[in-house]
């Protein structure tokens, strides 16, 4: 009896070990990171671009919130003004130093002048290049700006977020360790670390997703992607944020007990991070951001309060489901329609399944890799979805058809 008691004592102590450690595995990175991504970093003299540069490293040094620079070396056609090397720039070189010497900003080579030279219908500076002129251009990019600033860069931005195996080779031979790009628009690196923006700076979508991750800590790291035309002070037609809003925002970030402002080589350092980034919890987050903007404006704030709702309550294995009926419902509805309109005509059952599968096929070319991106499968659903339907639809127009073949028989023999 004391011995049986004794080994009730040892498991009641066993478990209650396994809970404390538990919570505290459980605590461990229960936070969501935040990566403010500021493209397009350059040599310029034109005023209204000095102001949106230092009002941004302002911002991320008051509330300590890092931010990752895409900093262009060379001189950039594309910016405005453009001047002459960054080198030569001597007060946004001396805005990057002192914001690099407070602590808060990471700077990634973002191509070596950000020029349009992609050939045979790709787009950016590198997709389509010779391998060569790829590796001159990044190894000369590297370089100027570890001489200049005295840092070792392992982070490359490809301009307008565009690249190939050939810039994937040359990445990992001259020593970048990761790579941010957007979804699904380069082939996937094996040897480099990629993660790629998911959120652009629209305020409101922003700050209710913002609002959201609060809220959990499964939530998955956020990148933001932000440019300097963004900002209404910028004077561009482009722009749908002014810096005081953003502020606000890189300041909710500072004071939430959730949300921790991060860089590309802290997130990954971590791999619990790293792979709570990959997993399918992204994925959806992805598939409502994508979706939202094929949703009118005034229904947007909606739409994006019953998709957080509904991933909130069935969880998102269960959102998948809920697609996946409503996709394929719908492709049913549509192909039992389209039966009924062409009645007994069987010779067009093929030319239906046909149409519906070509629509099926610009959806996955069209909205499935490139928009809803890493959504597992999510091309895969729709077009069974649709496949299915139509063949259901064919079996029950082929059963309707050959019952009314039967009828007409027997009509004609009575």
């Amino acid at each position: 009896m004391i011995e049986q008691q004794h080994l009730y004592r040892v498991l009641r102590h066993a478990l209650l070990i396994m809970v404390v450690l538990f919570l505290v595995a459980s605590s461990i990175n229960a936070y969501v990171p935040v990566i403010f991504r500021y493209d397009d970093y350059c040599a310029s003299d034109d005023q209204q671009r000095m102001l949106v540069d230092s009002r941004i490293l302002e911002i991320h040094n008051r509330h300590s919130v890092p931010v990752v620079l895409g900093v262009i070396p060379m001189k950039n056609p594309d910016c405005e003004n453009p001047t002459a090397p960054l080198i030569e720039d001597e007060k946004r070189m001396a805005l990057l130093k002192e914001s690099m010497a407070e602590g808060f900003v990471e700077v990634a080579l973002h191509g070596y002048n950000h020029a349009r030279l992609a050939q045979e219908g790709q787009s950016g500076e590198f997709s389509g290049l010779p391998l060569d002129e790829q590796r001159r251009r990044i190894s000369l990019g590297k370089e100027a700006l570890e001489s200049w600033l005295g840092i070792e860069v392992d982070v490359f931005i490809p301009p307008f977020n565009t690249y190939d195996d050939t810039t994937l080779e040359i990445l990992n031979e001259v020593g970048f360790r990761i790579i941010s790009a957007g979804m699904y628009t380069g082939p996937e690196p094996t040897h480099l670390i990629s993660i790629p923006y998911w959120v652009l700076l629209y305020p409101m979508d922003l700050n209710l997703l913002l609002q959201e991750a609060e809220k959990s800590n499964s939530f998955p790291p956020i990148v933001v992607l932000l440019h300097e035309y963004d900002f209404f002070e910028s004077n561009d037609s482009r722009a749908v944020i002014s810096l005081d809003d953003y502020e606000r925002i890189v300041s909710f970030v500072a004071s939430s007990k959730n949300l921790q402002g991060t860089t590309f080589s802290q997130l990954a350092d971590d791999q619990d991070l790293l792979d709570r980034f990959r997993s399918a919890t992204t994925r959806v987050f992805l598939l409502e951001y994508n979706l939202r903007r094929f949703v009118p404006g005034p229904f947007r704030n909606g739409f994006q309060r019953v998709f957080f709702f509904l991933k909130r309550s069935i969880g998102f294995a269960g959102l998948l489901i809920v697609l996946y009926i409503l996709l394929f419902l719908a492709g049913l509805a549509v192909s039992l329609f389209i039966s009924r309109l062409l009645g007994n005509y069987r010779s067009l059952w093929t030319g239906i399944s046909l149409v519906m599968f070509a629509l099926s096929a610009y959806l996955v070319v069209r909205v499935g890799p490139f928009d809803i991106s890493l959504l597992a499968g999510s091309a895969r659903y729709m077009m069974f979805s649709v496949i299915l339907a139509t063949l259901i639809g064919s079996i029950v127009g082929g059963v309707r058809f050959s019952r009314s073949k039967v009828r007409r028989a027997v009509e004609i023999r009575s």
